[in-house]
């Protein structure tokens, strides 16, 4: 896709927030036995995520993408993708397309709530806590000021605009798409061609591999060793929705050498009856 459309401008990752998007809330309310805890209604929730992705792209973001679904430690999805936009990053950039500041309350007082309840970040452990005094976490908070935004050479990353203390820990986001979304999001200008390298390999990270045996067909072991697998991942297996979305056809060739190639082992009661029939008859007769 890089070679055809050329270093994509906006990488976007989208972050769900099912405890308060009233929407999700009301539906929850009004179907099935009414519960309206999110993760006890794993089908209606992930339906609601995706439609509500579906209707962002369609409305808001038109061109060319790619992305991916992940699923977060309590179960929850959110979605990492690269986008090809119209116009060039200097023309969003003379914009003020992507923003990293703390909006007026007294002139935009809808987008001020958005950006404080879901754009403040929060230095914690994951990003290794506070920095001390002159440096930065390892999120890069708090940001650097700047009147402007900027191509750094040094970094090779975009400097937002940050003119006041309060910037300095606002996570990037686009205006119209926060409002809409309502929940946290980060968006990033592409900088780099390295990106391609970065996203073969964030996509096609397998999974471990060493918790299987296939000697063994101890399917209580199995359920233990085996990652972890949350009630949304399992609503997008069930519903047939892949991992991986791309707004164009992309085919993708094995260039691994059959060695290093990664394999997936089914269990054989997934096998089809014909399958099995076939394993049986060749194992008696290789005994």
């Amino acid at each position: 896709m890089i070679s055809t459309f050329g270093l994509p401008s906006l990488f976007i990752t989208l972050t769900m927030a099912e405890s308060h998007w009233t929407h999700l809330h009301k539906i929850l309310k009004a179907t099935d036995n009414h519960d309206t805890i999110p993760t006890n209604r794993p089908l209606h929730t992930t339906l609601h995520f995706i439609h509500r992705l579906q209707q962002l792209k369609k409305h808001i973001w038109k061109n060319p993408e790619h992305s991916e679904w992940e699923f977060q430690n309590r179960g929850a999805a959110h979605t990492h993708g690269v986008y090809w936009v119209s116009k060039s990053i200097e023309q969003m950039i003379a914009k003020n397309l992507i923003r990293s500041d703390l909006p007026d309350p007294d002139i935009e007082s809808d987008l001020y709530e958005k950006v404080k309840a879901n754009q403040v970040h929060t230095c914690s452990a994951k990003c290794g806590g506070s920095a001390t005094l002159g440096h930065t976490c390892k999120k890069g908070f708090p940001h650097p000021f700047s009147p402007v935004t900027y191509f750094d050479i040094d970094t090779q990353h975009y400097i937002y605009r940050c003119i006041k203390a309060e910037d300095q820990w606002i996570v990037p986001y686009h205006p119209q798409t926060l409002m809409i979304w309502n929940a946290h999001m980060n968006i990033q200008y592409v900088s780099s061609r390295k990106l391609a390298f970065y996203l073969t390999k964030y996509i096609a990270k397998s999974e471990l591999s060493h918790v299987f045996n296939i000697q063994e067909d101890d399917k209580f072991k199995e359920h233990i060793v085996a990652r972890r697998l949350g009630s949304m991942e399992l609503m997008f297996l069930i519903l047939g929705e892949t991992i991986c979305n791309s707004s164009c056809a992309v085919t993708y060739l094995t260039t691994d050498p059959p060695t290093s190639r990664q394999k997936a082992i089914r269990p054989i009661y997934l096998l089809p009856f014909s399958e099995m029939l076939a394993l049986n008859v060749s194992i008696i007769f290789t005994k």
